[in-house]
C-alpha cells in the first residue's frame, strides 16, 4: 500500500516546475472572458426585456383590438385603466376571454363602490362598464356562429314547423353523425304532428348566448328515442341567425308587483300634453321567471293584453327595490285567466338597470 501511495503524490509536486508568468496570463485571460460575459448579459437583458415588453403590450394595438369588438377609443381607455389598476399584466386577454372580463368588470365595480362618493357619477362609472361589457359580449357572440345541426345537443328545447308560421314546442331526442332526432311535436288539439318522409320541415332554436336560429331540413322517419316518439332528421347546414338578443337573461323567481298604466292627454291642438298615470288602486301579483336589461317575462294570474304599460316594483337578489316601466310585447296564455307577459323595459333609472345588469351577469348571487 505504501509504494502506491508514494507513486501518487510524485506528481503531484511537479506544478511547481510551471512557469509562474505563464499562469498569470491565463487567469487574466479568464478573468476578461468572464467581465465581458457579464457586461454582454446586462446590456442584452435588458434590451430583450423592453422588446419583450413591447412585443407583449402595446397601447396602440389594445386601441385598434377594443375598436373592432365596438368600442369606442374612450371605451378602450377606460378598460385598459381597469385592466392597470387591478394588475392586469396582458390586456389584450379581455377582449377574448369572457371569465376574465367579468371578473376584471366585478372588481371595477367594487372599486367604484369604495372610491367613489357621489351616487350619481358611481352610477355612470357603472353603467360605462357594462356598456363596455356587452358590447365585447356581443362581438365575441357574432365571431361564434352555428354552422350545422350536429351541434344540437340532446335535451336542447325546439321550435318546430311544417310551414313556418305555425310553431310547436319539441327538443332534441337523439344526435349521430348520421342524422339527429327531435320528440315528436304535438298540435294545439294534443294530436301528433307527423310530416311524410322527405317533406320540408323547419326548426328554431336559442343558443346559450340568447341568439335565435333557424335551420331547414327534412323528415328521414319515426322510431323511438330514449324512450320517447321521435322524429329522425336529416343534418343540415342551412341555418341561419333569425334575432340577435342584445341583453342575455337570467332565470330569476321572484316574485312582484305590477299597476296598469294609461296615457291621459291634457289640453288641446300644440298645447296638449301626454301623461303616463299610474293606477295604484290596481295593484296586482306576479311572478318572474327571468330577467334581462331589456325587459322580463312574467306570470300572472291577471296579465294585461299585448301593448299594454305597465310599471313592476321587485326587488333583486341582495334586496334592492327596483321600478321599472314597461311594455307587454306579448301575451302567452296558459289558462282563460293567467298567462305569460313577455315585456319590454321602456323606462328605468340607471342605478336600477345597473343592478338588474348585475343579476343578470352573475356579479350577485341569489
Amino acid at each position: 500500500m505504501i509504494p502506491l501511495l508514494q507513486q501518487r503524490e510524485m506528481p503531484v509536486t511537479g506544478f511547481g516546475e510551471f512557469d509562474p508568468r505563464i499562469t498569470a496570463i491565463l487567469v487574466g485571460a479568464v478573468a476578461l472572458v468572464i467581465i465581458a460575459g457579464i457586461v454582454n448579459s446586462v446590456l442584452s437583458g435588458g434590451g430583450s426585456s423592453s422588446s419583450s415588453k413591447t412585443q407583449r403590450f402595446s397601447k396602440r394595438g389594445f386601441i385598434r383590438g377594443a375598436k373592432r369588438a365596438g368600442l369606442s377609443r374612450a371605451q378602450a381607455i377606460t378598460l385598459l385603466t381597469v385592466a392597470r389598476n387591478q394588475g392586469i399584466a396582458a390586456p389584450m386577454r379581455l377582449l377574448q376571454e369572457g371569465p376574465l372580463l367579468d371578473k376584471a368588470i366585478r372588481d371595477g365595480l367594487y372599486d367604484l363602490d369604495e372610491s367613489v362618493r357621489d351616487e350619481m357619477e358611481r352610477e355612470r362609472r357603472k353603467s360605462e362598464l357594462f356598456q363596455i361589457r356587452n358590447l365585447i359580449a356581443i362581438y365575441s357572440q357574432s365571431s361564434r356562429s352555428v354552422r350545422s345541426s350536429k351541434s344540437l345537443r340532446v335535451g336542447q328545447d325546439l321550435d318546430f314547423s311544417t310551414d313556418g308560421r305555425t310553431w310547436h314546442a319539441t327538443r332534441v331526442s337523439s344526435q349521430t353523425g348520421e342524422r339527429f332526432g327531435v320528440e315528436t311535436p304535438y298540435d294545439d288539439a294534443n294530436r301528433e304532428i307527423r310530416p311524410g318522409k322527405g317533406s320540408k320541415v323547419r326548426l328554431r332554436f336559442r343558443t346559450e348566448s340568447g341568439n335565435l336560429y333557424s335551420v331547414a331540413t327534412s323528415v328521414l322517419g319515426y322510431g323511438i328515442a330514449r324512450r320517447m316518439p321521435t322524429l329522425f332528421l336529416a343534418h343540415s347546414d342551412q341555418i341561419s341567425r333569425v334575432q340577435h338578443r342584445k341583453y342575455p337573461r337570467r332565470e330569476f323567481h321572484h316574485p312582484c308587483y305590477y299597476y296598469p298604466v294609461s296615457v291621459v292627454t291634457s289640453g288641446r291642438g300644440r298645447r296638449a300634453k301626454r301623461q303616463a298615470v299610474v293606477n295604484h288602486n290596481d295593484r296586482r301579483f306576479g311572478r318572474f321567471e327571468d330577467l334581462s336589461a331589456g325587459g322580463a317575462a312574467v306570470r300572472a294570474q291577471r296579465p294585461l293584453p299585448a301593448k299594454s304599460l305597465l310599471k313592476i316594483e321587485f326587488e333583486t337578489a341582495d334586496g334592492v327595490p327596483v321600478s321599472v316601466f314597461g311594455k307587454v310585447r306579448s301575451l302567452e296564455k296558459a289558462t282563460y285567466r293567467s298567462g305569460l307577459m313577455h315585456i319590454m323595459f321602456a323606462g328605468v333609472s340607471r342605478k336600477h338597470l345597473n343592478a338588474i345588469q348585475s343579476y343578470v351577469y352573475g356579479y350577485i348571487e341569489e
